[in-house]
């Protein structure tokens, strides 16, 4: 969403050095960001887990005044945007708009991470972690160095990736249509031209880059030299996953479904390729006897380890339905028909725990009906109020059959019902909301929850939400509010649902499919 709004492409035809700065160098800076904080983030938490568990961080109120600077830089960040990134020329310097809106930018980073996080909890942060902030922003540049870098590689690596997936393909295709010199290959009814940019070769860098950072904080957990193994094995095995998900592209293409192969499919099923391989990397090093060091190996998981983690009975469904719905939509085209995957997923994960789920009073009284039918005309009047008008319907369910229509439909609301909302508040409002106060999470009463977790929470919740992001944040605060007002997370969980309910039958009636 965020590329689409701030596209930087026509920046370069403004003159000014600011506003050339961020059109050539803007986008590697944020992946560069995105990176740091990807590398430190995950790495904290495997190699330096213990010592930020023993973190004892005395409690300082959250200061307002950094809150609203928040908000007044968001603000300004927001309104500038839509100036230094439209489309028709400005009144203004494009040099001094392009200047104002990188300070706002940064503002908007130091004050909410100041807020929520004051500087003695940074510093606690750093000392516990070490050098991992030096590590992880060496890696990230170096990511993104090693991807612009790579860019001379991609075409001889693109040669090599057309002749695997023309091999992939032998097995499965009578007759397969080639033209090497364009990198052409398909079928007579489907075919994919293999540009530089997807032969594979930035994956394998990302995954390069991964694997080093994983093997040198692991080092001490691992047995060496052979440990050095995975490295090069992880690299191989996602090259020959880009070469296979390139030879099913053209296989779903050629069977009917070019809509899926060249939409959901094309863009989901690299990152779930590269999700699976630098996860399996570290279970890898971390599980397997002949990697790890005596010390560290680690017992099989198993459903009892499971359930004794609070933190993974809170989190574990949340992250269920978000990886079923990066493969629903790696198997959709112009239409999510794979959205009943969430159902299952999140169900399997709550049954997984419903042990853990058994011990809280989940009884909701009253309020939560009530909060939750607020919260349902509050969205559709910021909908009706704040955001562009969307097609009304969607043309791929209203000419399929009654009965695949309906199909999705009960899937549709049984899972924003019945499963979304349960797992959306065991992670937001169960976990997040109580994790902003304390790391032992479970101990914090939601009753004695003060507002400004309750706003950071529902930031992140809102954010989630795309364009109603703002009506999101408003809703999260809500469900927050339901949640602390008795002490029990059923009327959050009760509230999310009565929302959801009221606004299937809103969709259905009115016809209002964008909703969905």
């Amino acid at each position: 969403m965020a590329s689409l709004l701030l596209d930087t492409e026509h920046l370069g035809d403004k003159r000014g050095l600011f506003s050339r700065w961020i059109a050539d160098a803007g986008g590697w800076t944020v992946r560069a960001a995105v990176g740091f904080v990807a590398l430190f983030a995950g790495f904290a938490y495997l190699k330096y887990g213990t010592a930020l568990s023993a973190m004892r961080l005395r409690p300082i109120p959250v200061r307002r005044s950094l809150v609203v600077a928040h908000c007044i830089a968001l603000a300004c960040f927001a309104g500038l945007s839509a100036v230094l990134f439209a489309t028709r020329a400005s009144a203004f310097s494009p040099d001094a708009i392009a200047a104002v809106w990188l300070i706002a930018g940064i503002a908007v980073v130091l004050t909410i991470g100041l807020a929520l996080f004051p500087i003695p909890h940074w510093a606690a942060l750093l000392h516990s972690t070490e050098n991992l902030w030096l590590y992880a922003s060496g890696g990230a540049i170096a990511a993104c160095a090693a991807a612009r870098l790579s860019t001379a590689l991609w075409r001889p690596t693109a040669k090599l990736t057309f002749y695997l997936v023309r091999f992939f393909l032998s097995p499965f295709a009578s007759h397969i249509v080639t033209r090497p010199r364009q990198l052409e290959v398909g079928t007579n009814s489907f075919s994919v031209t293999i540009a530089p940019e997807c032969s594979g070769l930035e994956g394998v860098g990302l995954l390069l880059i991964f694997s080093a950072f994983w093997l040198f904080l692991c080092r001490r957990d691992l047995r060496f030299p052979r440990a050095l193994l995975l490295m090069p094995a992880a690299l191989v095995v996602l090259f020959l996953l880009n070469s296979a998900r390139i030879a099913a592209l053209v296989l779903i293409g050629s069977a009917g479904a070019p809509d899926i192969a060249a939409g959901g499919f094309h863009s989901e099923a690299g990152w779930i390729a590269f999700n699976f391989v630098a996860i399996g990397t570290a279970i890898t090093a971390r599980r397997v006897r002949w990697f790890a060091a005596p010390s560290t190996e680690r017992p099989q998981l198993t459903l009892g380890t499971v359930e004794s983690s609070l933190t993974a009975a809170y989190l574990v469904p949340f992250l269920a339905i978000v990886a079923a719905g990066m493969v629903a939509r790696a198997l959709s085209g112009n239409f999510e028909w794979m959205y009943w995957l969430r159902f299952p997923a999140g169900f399997a994960a709550l049954y997984a725990f419903r042990r853990v789920y058994a011990k809280p009073d989940w009884k909701p009284d009253w309020f939560a009906p009530a909060a939750g039918g607020a919260v349902f005309l509050l969205w559709i009047a910021l909908d009706r109020l704040f955001v562009a008008p969307q097609p009304a319907t969607i043309p791929a369910l209203m000419t399929a059959s009654p009965l695949l229509r309906q199909l999705w439909i009960f899937a549709r609301v049984s899972g924003a019902v019945a499963i979304v909302p349960i797992a959306e508040e065991l992670a937001f409002r169960g976990y997040l909301l109580r994790r902003i106060v304390a790391a032992d999470f479970e101990n914090v009463s939601f009753t004695k929850i003060s507002a400004w977790p309750m706003l950071g929470s529902s930031v992140v919740f809102g954010l989630l939400h795309g364009r109603l992001w703002f009506a999101g944040i408003l809703a999260g605060l809500v469900y927050a509010w339901a949640a602390r007002r008795r002490g029990r997370l059923g009327d959050a969980i009760l509230a999310h649902a009565i929302t959801n309910a009221f606004l299937a039958v809103y969709v259905l009636l009115s016809s209002h499919w964008y909703l969905w």
